[in-house]
């Protein structure tokens, strides 16, 4: 009897554990589906924002900044992203300002030793604490040792002057002597 009775399971029987696992697999179904749509939209879209900021900015926009929605940790890298991406800004702001400063510099240092091209040796760069304080430092002892060297030339150029002057005095006494003489061996010529 027993085994009659448990090999006559009928539909009716059988019909509501189907229908029962049909509802459990659809639920399960529903549930994944639900997380890949909370996974998506937290997390995934977040994420995408977050590497499409990056595109920007490496492209030159540098006002881009993320989102910080939440209290998660996606929000948490968003937030070091934009103190990050502030840090950047302010170097590349610092970098441009030393650019400048050292345009200027170089501009006033050329300003000042233009003269030497010239021939003023008389000219000093100001020397500064700043970049090219060193560079006017080498500049001015440059220009100095130039002009000590012009000075000697200059110094060596009078002494062959002198000398040749003193040639020249020499060479005309020794001339007019010469005369003399050639006037004497003419009177002793006559004579004799």
């Amino acid at each position: 009897a027993m085994e009659t009775t448990v090999t006559n399971v009928g539909q009716s029987q059988t019909r509501p554990v189907i229908i029962a696992t049909a509802v459990a697999i659809v639920s399960i179904l529903l549930i994944v589906f639900m997380t890949f749509l909370v996974v998506t939209l937290t997390i995934t879209q977040r994420l995408g924002r977050l590497a499409f900021l990056t595109r920007k900015f490496a492209a030159g926009d540098t006002s881009v900044r993320a989102e910080t929605i939440g209290r998660d940790e996606i929000q948490l890298v968003a937030t070091s992203m934009n103190l990050m991406l502030e840090n950047i800004v302010s170097l590349i702001r610092a970098a441009e300002r030393q650019r400048d400063e050292l345009q200027t510099q170089v501009e006033k240092l050329l300003g000042e030793v233009s003269g030497v091209g010239e021939g003023d040796l008389s000219v000093q760069a100001q020397v500064t604490a700043g970049t090219l304080g060193a560079l006017a430092d080498s500049f001015n002892y440059m220009i100095e040792e130039l002009s000590n060297l012009v000075v000697r030339v200059k110094m060596v150029a009078g002494e062959v002057e002198n000398g040749t002057a003193m040639t020249l005095e020499r060479t005309t006494q020794l001339v007019s002597s010469a005369d003399t003489q050639i006037s004497q061996i003419r009177q002793a010529t006559t004579e004799v």
